[in-house]
């Protein structure tokens, strides 16, 4: 959703349909939501009651990604919207375990890259959608509970980005205060891997091309109690701002 115009801005001045090039300031998400979807992708709607507002003035920007083809193709995306019949009463947060400090050296087959976020209010775990790119191996994610028990919450040991998915529990998972959220990505930056995009192997950084790593994992948490909502949200707020400024 853009609600500065930015991005119409950019389409009224690219004569050809939409605009070319990826730029995360004309848009969010709506709150606590991450609205993504890749071919083979399961599509498992969130509760009703979870229903976000959409604004009359805003608009609603679609970014596609497509791969480069050897003959011109057409494309017809769409969109569907289905809306509740009554507001949403449970408002979650989108918590992001991001990693930009990235530098994985050209032949390195085994490279890990971690990141945690410890819930300040007890939570019930919603649905958890990892990220990573070609040269990302296996991805991991953990709940460290306050009494020392761990709780595998996600592990792909054979990561593909070609089948990107986010992951919705059946029934939502409560976590206590104090739990931490562990996100673990191993790399394999050797000429062994064969989805290596850069032949022969380079140095990888962040970034935001295929080239390039993101290795990420978010949360869609909801407090246990509403009068928790605003603790949760300074905190994912500030794990963000921390992981721009690193």
């Amino acid at each position: 959703m853009d609600l500065t115009g930015n991005a119409r801005g950019a389409d009224e001045e690219d004569p050809a349909p939409g605009y070319d090039g990826i730029i995360e300031d004309h848009g969010v998400f709506p709150r606590g939501h991450a609205l993504e979807w890749a071919p083979g992708r399961s599509v498992i709607a969130p509760p009703s009651s979870m229903a976000w507002p959409l604004s009359p003035s805003a608009d609603v920007v679609l970014r596609v990604h497509l791969r480069l083809g050897s003959e011109p193709t057409t494309i017809q995306p769409e969109i569907g919207f289905y809306f509740a019949e009554e507001p949403a009463d449970v408002v979650p947060v989108l918590v992001p375990l991001v990693h930009r400090i990235v530098d994985i050296p050209a032949g390195e087959a085994n490279h890990t890259i971690e990141d945690r976020f410890r819930l300040p209010v007890a939570a019930d775990l919603h649905a958890i959608a990892p990220f990573a790119r070609n040269v990302a191996r296996e991805v991991k994610s953990r709940a460290i509970l306050p009494d020392g028990i761990e709780l595998t919450l996600l592990q792909i040991d054979d990561w593909d980005f070609d089948w990107l998915n986010d992951y919705r529990f059946a029934e939502p998972l409560r976590l206590p205060a104090g739990t931490v959220v562990t996100m673990e990505v191993r790399f394999d930056n050797s000429s062994g891997n064969p989805k290596n995009p850069n032949p022969p192997p380079q140095n990888v950084r962040f970034g935001l091309t295929s080239r390039d790593e993101q290795p990420e994992l978010r949360l869609q948490v909801v407090p246990t109690a509403a009068s928790d909502l605003a603790t949760l949200q300074r905190s994912a707020i500030a794990k963000s701002a921390r992981d721009h400024i690193l």
